[in-house]
């Protein structure tokens, strides 16, 4: 929601590979990496939005998005994050595939990318929930 000032706001497709990579969306999901890479050919993937002061706008769970604050001199906005059952299902499943990629990886595999089977994410989020269970259990 834009307060003051004004800005350009770009937002990707959600699970779109090009822009954010299933590796890099499970490190940022699970904290291990904020700093996603960019390069500036992938701009035209995305939706451009110019917000002024009234606007507002959804993103969807893990769709790839950047801001550029506008010529104004100070730009307020406020961002809100609304979780659901899904979307903390699916960062369930993108955490049980940052912890599987590397273990995978050493025998030429790697996890099957969250979001594009149903079943196959509620799996995997119902055994990172068994592994946090666990985890507890020992601390």
């Amino acid at each position: 929601m834009q307060f003051r000032g004004s800005k350009e706001l770009v937002v990707f497709d959600a699970w779109d590979e090009r822009v954010v990579s299933s590796e890099n969306c499970e490190a940022y999901v699970t904290y291990n990496n904020t700093r996603l890479p960019w390069s500036p050919e992938v701009d035209a993937l995305g939706t451009h939005f110019r917000f002024s002061p009234g606007d507002a706008l959804h993103i969807p769970f893990v769709a790839g998005h950047h801001v550029r604050n506008g010529p104004d001199d100070v730009s307020i906005s406020m961002s809100i994050i609304f979780n659901s059952g899904q979307s903390m299902a699916w960062r369930r499943a993108l955490a049980f595939n940052h912890l599987a990629r590397p273990v995978l990886g050493k025998i030429g595999m790697r996890p099957q990318p969250v979001g594009q089977l149903g079943w196959r994410d509620a799996t995997k989020a119902g055994v990172w929930r068994s592994v946090a269970a666990a985890r507890q259990l020992f601390r």
